[in-house]
């Protein structure tokens, strides 16, 4: 097992502390100053570690061309201030590190110069002392170095002659230049991968905890006295590469007081560094809180810390999701009696085993479909590299003359699928972990979610979250078992042969057998209830010594199922839960919330009172959540965590989701059962419904409950479902499938049949399109109409539909509700959208929708006759107040008609939001009124897409209105004169006349509701009540 376990569990808040030296933790305020030090650290040493756990698997061993990735990766986008860095680029310069006298050590020295004997290179930057190991002595040079303070150690750098160090000094041509830095480079690389070799020697040699510690600190040791890069060698080697070995080969990664002592203690000293750092971390695995180099994750500001955490969010996601089974390449080899065709690396780790289509990266892939492939007629080779193409970690074979297709490990066995069957036996024996069995004819998948989720609160618990549960996925379960699992929760459905349902509640050999509801299904397989009981109590065969079962009081044959399970296994202890009051676990009250679509239960566990809210609609759910709560406490958890822990459950898709479908106009219910599709599933599904409290219609898609042939069984089922549509508050059907014939010609109400499709494209769009605010889509069919598929598309449509929502929140009469949803129509169905479809979509009726386009058949005219409406509210309002008259006619004939209002203008201005190049666009017109000023005239217009309120200078021709372009001098004569009645900020305009304006904003989109709105409805508008009215009341006076 590897150490990533560690890192699992360590506050990932705090990952920083593996990489911000120890010393300067308090000084850094953890992180922060860091960060502040060299800008882009923190994230470039992130993706490192990112980086590690993208490379985690060194079964191969340990390679330079990783550690180079690997600085490449730790230096991109740090500001750094080593001009002469680059990422991943070897050094090719001379190079040097102080021996400090108050760190470095005298066994350090030795051990220097013992690395360094005879490589005839000079090992101190120092004139006096710049010589080879062979000709100093270490005592002379401990004692210079306690004198001085110091003394520059010279990092390994090749002898060169004077031509190349001519050119290295750029000193000569490019070309040289090059020659002589890629020759240095080459000598570098030579001895990084002695170094790498040396630890894939000993680590594989190494028997001990010790031997291990010993071949991981000498590698960054080593590499750091190299120091193979210009800049960024410590945080590579001393802080992820160091942290890579150690949890690779089992043990805790290390919080280290000072990375940089590999360069200045000996390799005992060194290990006993990284033991101390070991051990910190189980401190702070332990205490989260726990003050390390005198700080405390307390004392970081809360939003520091939740910045970094945003930083690391990707190497969180890669931690948490890494797995490790237990079977490993020993295990493998004595669970199975077969043999590796090469040797292999005992600290290869499989993320999983893969069987048949079901298999990810890093898996250990079990070649059973082969069989099957060949009596398909399919290209064994070509699945193989399927398979391969995925990134298999191993093979297992039983025909050798696949074995030359693998460049990976193979295992060869005698039988794949037996082979497969004992090492998941072995894992669930040696492994040994509190084994939960789950059995019933319904609800066991939901029941198995249910238990892994809070369960994981508490501890690891292990599941495959599916409804698959025959010998496969059972067997499947058990074998990818992980280290830290500590609860197995493995769902089982017995069969009609009683040896191999008998053999399947062995090979699980759970602790808690728990039978949820059972009742007659599978009756073609079972024939009577008589037989149904006795095939569920098969599993009890199983039970190890001292095990337990927790059943269903409340079923209705529950005598009968008793009666099985003494007959087989007399005396088994037995818990219950239900509604009485001799049940261990009972509930007390339960009640639907509606608004949340969940309930909220009061339950007594076996004397312990518990409230919550669990978030299941399906009225079975109260009473299986107190069943599973019992077991909890059975298993020794925490009974109340537990029952809060059920706030945040997701549901497993075949269980039934109550999703959300965010749509502009608000939110839509969909109840998902897109993935149930059997007779029980669907009588439990519409009475679940029956609880539902809606604010708008049910939009529902049923599909067929038989998929092959017809016969009387076929004709009953459809007919059931035809009585449970017409007990149901369906408003619109909508049907798929075959033989829906049966429920379509027995409705009671025929008028809810929409249409039957098999086109899935056609319905994932109607059916989107259909649903409004406050509705709920059920979905629901047999699994091979693939009903799923819609809801998965369905869930990732976006709203297109321009339909404003807060349209409701103005004072508008239901005839200008529909005008406004008639004029979305008309723009739908002119951008080649079907009329039915955006009827549908916009709620709105064929019979309003055609009394709405006899008056205009276009969306261009509807538009053009609302402004033009709104320009005649506006001069209608403005003239009735004394003092105010419309000039209009006046303006067009003083020669300025293209500024006036008018039903071309109208329509023509909306171009400038359609932008269609075939049509006029029209810009700056409007109304103008006379206010008695002598020399100004208010003005309303509208511009490219805003409305403008402001004033105009005019003067008389002919006793006529004539607008005249503003002066310079107009400017503070009109702002001075016109600032007081005017609330809103105006300025000067530089096109058309000059004129002095406030914007008012865009208005063209109307869409938009509140443009909308101002147009049809100006006297209960924003415009009149806050601008208009404090405008033409202050220029009266």
């Amino acid at each position: 097992m590897s150490g990533i376990h560690y890192l699992k569990k360590f506050d990932k808040s705090q990952f920083w502390r593996f990489f911000v030296d120890g010393r300067f933790q308090k000084k850094y305020n953890g992180w922060v100053g860091y960060e502040g030090g060299e800008r882009g650290s923190v994230q470039a040493l992130l993706n490192g570690f990112s980086f590690m756990m993208d490379n985690f698997d060194l079964s191969s061993g340990l390679k330079a061309t990783y550690l180079r990735e690997l600085h490449k990766v730790c230096m991109l986008s740090v500001e750094t201030t080593n001009l002469k860095s680059s990422p991943g680029d070897i050094r090719y310069l001379n190079s040097g590190m102080p021996f400090f006298a108050k760190s470095t050590t005298y066994e350090h020295l030795v051990e220097v110069f013992a690395m360094r004997k005879d490589d005839g290179t000079a090992i101190f930057n120092s004139a006096k002392w710049g010589k080879t190991a062979n000709e100093l002595s270490v005592d002379e040079i401990y004692k210079v170095m306690l004198k001085d303070g110091k003394i520059n150690y010279r990092n390994w750098y090749p002898n060169i002659d004077f031509k190349q160090q001519q050119a290295i000094d750029g000193k000569l041509s490019l070309h040289e230049f090059y020659e002589a830095k890629h020759a240095v480079q080459m000598l570098m690389v030579a001895k990084m991968e002695e170094i790498v070799e040396r630890y894939n020697k000993s680590i594989s040699k190494a028997s001990t905890e010790e031997e291990k510690l010993r071949a991981i600190a000498l590698v960054p040791r080593e590499l750091e006295l190299l120091h193979p890069f210009p800049d960024g060698n410590s945080r590579t080697f001393s802080c992820v590469t160091l942290t890579h070995l150690l949890t690779y080969n089992g043990f805790s990664p290390a919080l280290l007081e000072n990375p940089n002592l590999d360069n200045e203690v000996s390799l005992s000293q060194w290990i006993e560094e990284v033991k101390k750092g070991m051990e910190r971390t189980q401190r702070i695995i332990k205490n989260p809180n726990e003050r390390i180099f005198d700080y405390s994750i307390l004392d970081m500001a809360p939003k520091d810390r939740e910045s970094f955490t945003n930083m690391a969010s990707e190497l969180i996601q890669k931690i948490d999701s890494h797995k490790e089974i237990f079977l490993t390449p020993s295990r493998l080899v004595s669970y199975t009696g077969g043999q590796w065709l090469e040797s292999v690396n005992e600290n290869l780790r499989f993320s999983g085993v893969g069987t048949y289509g079901t298999y990810q990266k890093e898996n250990i892939y079990f070649t059973m479909a082969i069989k099957d492939w060949i009596k398909e007629g399919k290209d064994v080779e070509a699945e193989l590299k399927k398979v391969l193409s995925r990134g298999m970690a191993a093979v297992v074979i039983d025909d050798l003359q696949y074995a030359p297709l693998f460049e990976i490990p193979v295992l060869y066995v005698k039988d794949c699928f037996e082979a497969f069957k004992k090492c998941s036996i072995k894992v669930r024996q040696e492994h040994n972990p509190y084994t939960l069995l789950l059995t019933g004819t319904e609800g066991k998948t939901g029941a198995k979610v249910q238990f892994h989720h809070i369960l994981n609160k508490q501890i690891k618990a292990h599941g495959v979250l599916n409804s698959a549960n025959t010998e496969i996925p059972v067997l499947r379960s058990l074998i990818n078992l992980e280290d830290d699992d500590v609860v197995e929760i493995n769902e089982v459905s017995v069969g009609s042969d009683e040896a191999y349902r008998v053999e399947r509640a062995q090979m699980v050999n759970p602790n808690l057998c728990f039978f949820t509801n059972i009742g007659p299904n599978h009756m073609d397989m079972h024939k009577t209830i008589d037989n149904i009981m006795v095939a569920k109590s098969s599993v009890v065969e199983g039970l190890r010594e001292g095990g337990k079962c927790i059943l269903n009081s409340t079923i209705e044959h529950y005598p009968k199922l008793l009666d099985a399970i003494e007959a087989r296994r007399p005396n088994t202890p037995i818990m219950t839960y239900g509604t009485l009051q001799s049940d261990n676990a009972r509930v007390l009250t339960q009640t639907f919330d509606s608004k949340r679509f969940g309930w909220n239960i009061k339950a007594d566990i076996d004397g312990e009172i518990v409230e919550y809210f669990l978030p299941l609609f399906q009225l079975h759910a109260p009473l299986t959540s107190v069943g599973i709560l019992l077991a909890v406490k059975e298993m020794g958890y925490d009974v109340q965590k537990a029952a809060l822990d059920y706030d945040g459950l997701v549901p497993f898709e075949t269980m039934g989701r109550m999703l959300t479908i965010h749509k502009k106009a608000g939110a839509v219910h969909f109840y998902d059962q897109s993935r149930r599709g059997g007779i029980h599933g669907m009588r439990s599904a519409f009475n679940d419904m029956k609880n539902f409290k809606l604010d708008g219609k049910i939009v529902a898609l049923v599909g067929g409950i038989s998929t092959k042939k017809d016969s009387d069984w076929t004709k009953e089922a459809h007919l059931e479902l035809a009585k449970m549509i017409n007990e149901s508050k369906i408003d619109r059907l909508y049907t798929t499938g075959n033989y829906m014939n049966y429920v379509e010609n027995n409705l009671k109400n025929p008028d809810i049949f929409v249409e039957h499709s098999d086109d899935l494209e056609y319905l994932t769009q109607t059916l989107y399109n259909e649903v409004q605010a406050g509705d709920l889509l059920f979905i629901i069919g047999n699994a091979y109409l693939y009903l799923g598929r819609v809801a998965d598309k369905i869930l990732k449509l976006k709203d297109s539909s321009k339909f404003d929502s807060t349209i409701d929140r103005y004072k508008l009469s239901k005839q200008e509700i529909l005008h406004y949803k008639a004029m979305l129509v008309l723009d739908e169905v002119e951008h080649n959208k079907s009329l039915d479809s955006s009827l549908i979509s916009n709620a709105l009726s064929q019979k309003d929708f055609k009394s709405i386009e006899k008056k205009f058949k276009t969306f261009s005219e509807l538009r053009a006759s609302l402004l033009m409406n709104f320009f005649k509210s506006l001069d209608t309002y403005i003239t009735s107040n004394e003092g105010f008259r419309l000039v209009n006619e006046d303006i067009k004939a003083t020669g300025n008609s293209s500024y006036v209002h008018n039903d071309r203008f109208c329509k023509e201005w909306f171009n400038n939001l359609d932008n269609n190049p075939n049509l006029p666009k029209k810009q700056l017109f409007g109304s103008f009124y006379d206010f008695g000023d002598k020399s100004y005239l208010l003005h309303v217009e509208v511009a490219t897409m805003n409305l403008h309120i402001g004033f105009v200078k005019y003067t008389k021709e002919d006793s006529k209105f004539k607008v005249v372009k503003m002066s310079d001098k107009d400017k503070s004569e009109i702002a001075e004169k016109f600032s007081h009645p005017f609330h809103m900020p105006m300025e000067f305009r530089s096109w058309g006349l000059k004129w002095y304006s406030t914007d008012y904003g865009k208005i063209i989109d109307l869409s938009n509701a509140s443009s909308y709105a101002m147009l049809v409805n100006f006297k209960n508008s924003e415009l009149k009540k806050s601008i208009l009215t404090p405008l033409v009341d202050g220029l009266k006076k």
